[in-house]
């Protein structure tokens, strides 16, 4: 895949449904962009130009691209053109020479209209990736970015409910604790300013982490979020009226908590305080 001969090659390549194959090790230089060669990354896809990237393709490429800026410091911005000095993500089209391209701003300019810029295919008029994908890859950008994103390290904060006591019996674990108290497990651990891996015993006296209740008043749908923040991904949602058990945690306007169900399975989430009204 890799052979001077055949001067075509490329270092990754997504299927349709998502998977990865990478034909050239990335410290080595792929045959796919013409004069940016020697200074870029190959991924080529599965399917012709004349359709969208299937949301498997989406996800896969954007694990693709946040692999290559933790792995070679690539920057998470989109490329204005195929000039050397431009450094990011880039799509054939920015390389390729096409008098019948759209103008600026649209993304589907190429290399002609942007001003010119290294030639990365002798084709004229080549529509690589295609007119439906170009538009696709801010998506699969911030897809990425989601990817590299620490993760929130909140301060932990002590149940602000009430003062109920639990005695902990035989066989007790946190979480089975939690499933009797219809409260989260995270909510339980934080009430008693323990951790997960805390060491219970028959006899201890634990706070139940009864945290304050919120109703969702606002929103008819409301997401909870893995973090406090509309960057972090959805985890699910909950319809108007759902009851959420706070932990106790919040940040920023974000109340982190459970409904009903997710306490049963021990999981919390974070949800938009904006939306919620405290039950009395």
């Amino acid at each position: 895949m890799s052979h001077p001969s055949a001067r075509a090659s490329c270092h990754f390549y997504v299927a349709r449904d998502g998977s990865i194959e990478q034909y050239v090790d990335t410290d080595y230089m792929a045959w796919t962009s013409g004069e940016g060669n020697y200074n870029s990354i190959g991924i080529e896809t599965q399917g012709k130009s004349d359709g969208p990237w299937t949301d498997a393709q989406c996800k896969a490429l954007a694990r693709i691209i946040a692999w290559a800026h933790k792995t070679h410091g690539v920057p998470l911005r989109l490329m204005a053109s195929s000039k050397s000095s431009e450094h990011g993500i880039g799509w054939h089209r920015l390389g390729v020479d096409g008098r019948w391209f759209p103008t600026l701003p649209s993304m589907l300019a190429g290399r002609t209209q942007r001003g010119g810029g290294e030639k990365w295919s002798s084709a004229t008029g080549k529509s690589c990736p295609g007119d439906d994908r170009i538009p696709q890859i801010p998506g699969i950008l911030d897809a990425a970015k989601t990817l590299t994103a620490p993760a929130p390290k909140p301060a932990r904060q002590a149940s602000t409910g009430g003062t109920g006591k639990y005695t902990v019996k035989d066989g007790d674990s946190w979480w089975s604790i939690s499933r009797k108290l219809g409260v989260s497990m995270e909510a339980l651990i934080a009430a008693n300013d323990a951790t997960p891996t805390t060491t219970l015993y028959t006899g201890q006296r634990l706070n139940t982490g009864r945290a304050r209740r919120y109703r969702i008043t606002r929103a008819n749908v409301l997401n909870v979020r893995t973090g406090p923040g509309l960057r972090f991904p959805v985890l699910g949602s909950a319809p108007k009226g759902t009851i959420i058990t706070a932990t106790g945690k919040t940040s920023d306007g974000w109340v982190e908590g459970a409904t009903p169900y997710m306490a049963s399975k021990g999981q919390a989430g974070w949800w938009s305080g904006h939306e919620l009204t405290e039950e009395k």
